[in-house]
């Protein structure tokens, strides 16, 4: 069940992150899902996929637990790009420029957030990076 106004908490801490610097296992685009889901939950919902420091160690959880789509299957379904919405997670194919595997994007209030290796964490738009990606709503 989701907590008394997730949807504003989720906003609002999505805003705040405009600006925070990428560090693994905690601003990176994994993590930060994982973070969104528990405003969201009050719980975590990926208990069972350890945390990671590294890239390798993020490679390693999410093959561990069968890959993206598998992760997301298990706690939500997959909707249309344009019903995306406040809470629900965008995933880019091959889109983590490190490792090669699909990147995930907590959506907020029609923009996403995107956390890239050596870069500060940007807010942009959904509609910018809606080519060739998938959205799931999560139902935990």
């Amino acid at each position: 069940m989701r907590v008394r106004n997730w949807d504003l908490a989720v906003i609002e801490w999505a805003t705040g992150l405009r600006g925070v610097p990428f560090v693994w296992g905690r601003t990176d685009c994994g993590t930060l899902v994982r973070e969104m889901t528990i405003l969201i939950y009050d719980r975590d919902i990926f208990a069972g996929i350890r945390r990671w420091k590294s890239a390798r160690g993020m490679e390693s959880a999410v093959e561990k637990a069968g890959g993206v789509s598998s992760i997301f299957d298990a706690v939500g379904a997959e909707v249309g790009v344009r019903f995306a919405r406040t809470g629900d997670v965008m995933v880019r194919p091959r889109g983590c420029p490190l490792t090669g595997l699909d990147s995930v994007m907590p959506v907020a209030d029609g923009h996403v957030v995107v956390a890239t290796p050596g870069e500060p964490l940007q807010l942009v738009p959904l509609r910018q990076l809606a080519v060739e990606v998938r959205i799931w709503r999560l139902d935990a």
